[in-house]
């Protein structure tokens, strides 16, 4: 919403000059802001309802109030309030920003500014930066629980007969029981590995689910961004194709651009996790807080995904025809 309140700026403009005071301006923004979160917390509702269902399908036989898991009334309201709370606070900061700017000003630069603006870059800078945090900290969780599944148990459970008893009950179910010790269960040690072995592999699809989330948003948030910084600098793209500008060079230089902002965003999410990685060392298993293969993979994933980000909004933005892009302006 800041990077589309950016490129609105010039309506904003023309509505003041027109006569439309701040205040209305800014209930538009934040009506806009509000319906957009309303129609993605609505389909965040639904998205969450499909999954819970789906992990509680997947849930091993046996687990503990499985049938509790569910999406109710209290987690919709919970959703509600923070998506309005996004959508205010989203909506906010570019309906204040189009009410404080002088109308004449942006109508006089008009179509002629571009897309360099800090802002715009600070926004490409934190979505890196949050992602890679998230997704750090989210695979030194993962590959600990992984650690913690292969353990060995320490003996041999095979011709092992395991059994539970209660101090009060009246059911019997082998030999040398008393009144005072009913058995409740009786089960080989092999059947309970294999149900513990079951729990923990849905326990290492939580992570995983959650950490493939993780990933989802980080690249819809980093695609977001760096798309509408693009699609903003079509004028420049298209100065450039007239000044002899070939595709290869116009594809080369946003994607160097957008590479930059993302390795900046990268320095930044690694020191950040350097120190955000200390509250999760009472819960890691076998691996430290600095693990290499975790900062890797992840640093490697995000730059990926940046690349795709900038090169499929690049591409489009290559192919259009300079003189109608100058022309439009």
């Amino acid at each position: 919403m800041t990077c589309r309140g950016e490129q609105r700026r010039g309506e904003f403009a023309l509505r003041a000059a027109l006569g439309a005071g701040s205040g209305r301006l800014i209930r538009q923004l934040l009506t806009e802001s509000l319906f957009l979160a309303a129609v993605g917390g609505a389909v965040g509702m639904a998205v969450a309802l499909l999954g819970v269902r789906a992990l509680v399908a997947l849930s091993p036989p046996g687990l503990p109030r499985a049938g509790a898991i569910t999406v109710d009334g209290s987690v919709f309201v919970f959703g509600l309030i923070v998506t309005s709370l996004i959508g205010l606070a989203v909506g906010l900061i570019p309906a204040l920003q189009a009410a404080r700017k002088d109308p004449n000003r942006d109508l006089q630069k008009g179509s002629r500014r571009t897309a360099g603006g800090r802002t715009r870059s600070a926004l490409v800078i934190a979505e890196v930066a949050l992602a890679l945090l998230l997704l750090v900290s989210s695979g030194l969780l993962l590959r600990s629980v992984e650690r913690l599944f292969a353990v060995a148990p320490g003996f041999d459970p095979s011709h092992l007969l395991t059994m539970q008893i209660q101090t009060s009950g009246h059911r019997f179910d082998a030999d040398g029981a008393t009144q005072d010790q009913p058995i409740v269960r009786v089960a080989t040690m092999d059947t309970l590995l294999a149900t513990t072995a079951a729990e923990r592999r849905f326990a290492l699809v939580l992570f995983e689910t959650f950490a493939l989330a993780a990933l989802l948003l980080a690249a819809a948030g980093i695609y977001g961004v760096l798309s509408g910084s693009i699609t903003e600098r079509t004028r420049e793209i298209g100065v450039r194709a007239v000044l002899g500008a070939t595709r290869r060079d116009i594809l080369a230089l946003i994607i160097r651009q957008g590479m930059t902002l993302t390795g900046l965003g990268v320095a930044l999410g690694v020191l950040g996790s350097l120190a955000a990685t200390q509250a999760l060392v009472a819960l890691l298993f076998g691996v430290s807080r600095l693990d290499p293969v975790t900062y890797l993979a992840v640093i490697a994933l995000l730059a990926a995904v940046a690349l795709l980000a900038c090169g499929m909004p690049a591409w489009r933005a290559a192919r259009v025809d300079p003189a109608i892009t100058l022309r439009a302006e």
